[in-house]
C-alpha cells in the first residue's frame, strides 16, 4: 500500500513537471517582433517616443516585443543609421526612426500611430526577426539577421546594453533622455 502511494505521488509529480515544461515551451514558441529605433539623446521627439509611446507597448507585449535603441550621435550608431537609410533608398533621414521588418516609421506621430498595428500584424504572421540592416547583427551580437520577406508588413523587448559613450547603444531603451537646458546669458 505504501509503495502504491509513493508511485502515485511520483506519477503526479511527473505530470505536474511535464505540465510546467510544456507551458514554458509554449511560451518560448510565442511569436516575437523585433525592431530597431534610431535616436539622438538631445532630440525631444525621440525622448517622447522612447519615454511615453514605446514603454506601454513593451509592457503590453512583454517578451513578444524586442526593441534595440541605437544612438546616432556615436560613430557606430551613425554607421548603422546610414546603413538603414541605404536599405530603404533614402538619401537622408531624421530621428526617431523605427525599423521593423522591411518597414520604417519616422517621427513622434507616425511611430505611435502605426507601430501598434504593425506589431499585431507581425504577431499574427508568426513574428519578425531583426531588420536586415548591414552591420546590425555584429553590433547586437547575433550570428546573423534573417532577412524579412518583402510581403511581411511592420511591428518590441529590451536587449543587453552597451555604453553609449563608446559604441552603439543597444537597449534596454533609455528611460531618461534629456535635451540640453538653455542657460540665460543675462547677469
Amino acid at each position: 500500500m505504501r509503495n502504491k502511494k509513493i508511485l502515485i505521488l511520483l506519477c503526479l509529480g511527473a505530470l505536474i513537471l511535464l505540465g510546467i515544461l510544456s507551458v514554458r515551451t509554449a511560451r518560448a514558441a510565442d511569436p516575437v517582433v523585433r525592431a530597431v529605433i534610431f535616436y539622438s539623446p538631445t532630440c525631444v521627439h525621440c525622448h517622447k517616443v522612447l519615454t511615453e509611446d514605446l514603454p506601454p507597448l513593451i509592457e503590453q507585449y512583454g517578451n513578444q516585443l524586442q526593441i534595440i535603441a541605437i544612438n546616432v550621435t556615436v560613430e557606430e550608431g551613425q554607421a548603422l543609421f546610414q546603413a538603414a537609410l541605404e536599405k530603404f533608398g533614402l538619401l537622408q533621414g531624421g530621428v526617431p526612426m523605427l525599423v521593423v521588418g522591411d518597414h520604417f516609421l519616422v517621427g513622434e506621430v507616425d511611430i505611435p500611430e502605426q507601430f501598434p498595428g504593425l506589431i499585431e500584424q507581425f504577431l499574427v504572421q508568426g513574428g519578425v526577426d531583426w531588420p536586415d540592416i548591414s552591420g546590425l547583427a555584429e553590433a547586437i551580437g547575433v550570428e546573423q539577421v534573417t532577412p524579412t520577406p518583402l510581403s511581411v508588413s511592420p511591428t518590441l523587448t529590451a536587449a543587453p546594453s552597451v555604453e553609449p559613450a563608446t559604441s552603439v547603444t543597444v537597449g534596454p531603451m533609455p528611460t531618461t533622455v534629456s535635451a540640453p537646458v538653455p542657460t540665460s546669458s543675462s547677469p
